[in-house]
């Protein structure tokens, strides 16, 4: 059976939260990335924050949400850049469950978490809010500046957490990849490798 694709309102508000909540960086910060699953993924924060605009049993045809595979092929299409790691994980970041592969690990690389507690950047959230507000009301959900910021609040200390044990964790020697190969693999936008997404979608 095809599964239906999400609708094209739900992908508009998800690309405009993940581009509210996260941020880009410079190359050389290549190092900072955002998992494309688990805990501190940005598909996570969207089911916390914004319900509506993502898929559950209870939606009916016509309002679909998007599935985790639908969201991150949008940030892929709109500017997010995909990488796969291998590395063997620090055990403090492993202990984060931010995937659920023990063999290759999906991110979207040169992009971190906002800090609202950063004057500028709490600006640029409250700016990015008002479109995303328009958009979430076409879903017929409501989004309050105060938990966007808690959301990325709770997410940027946790994400700032992960990322220094994952330094400490290659300055002490862990190996950057398996069977001499390197441990990062860079990916176009929408490329695909090894079935991430398990199969892919029909749409």
């Amino acid at each position: 059976m095809v599964r239906p694709s999400a609708s094209p309102a739900s992908k508009a508000v998800a690309l405009a939260f993940a581009q509210a909540v996260s941020r880009a960086v410079p190359a050389s910060l290549s190092h900072l990335f955002i998992p494309r699953k688990g805990r501190l993924s940005l598909y996570d924060a969207l089911r916390d924050c914004i319900p509506a605009a993502a898929r559950s049993a209870e939606q009916t045809f016509g309002g679909y949400g998007v599935r985790e595979v639908e969201f991150n092929k949008v940030l892929e299409h709109n500017g997010f850049t995909k990488i796969r790691d291998r590395c063997i994980l620090p055990d403090d970041v492993e202990a984060t469950d931010f995937s659920r592969s023990s063999s290759a690990r999906y991110f979207f690389s040169n992009r971190r978490w906002r800090n609202p507690d950063d004057p500028h950047e709490l600006q640029e959230l409250r700016q990015a809010w008002l479109k995303l507000r328009q958009l979430a009301c076409r879903l017929g959900a409501d989004v309050s500046l105060e938990a966007l910021e808690q959301c990325c609040r709770e997410r940027y200390g946790a994400w700032a957490e992960m990322t220094v044990n994952w330094e400490q964790g290659a300055a002490s020697g862990v190996p950057e990849g398996e069977d001499g190969e390197e441990g990062r693999e860079g990916q176009g936008a929408g490329g695909e490798r090894e079935g991430e997404d398990g199969g892919g979608d029909r749409s």
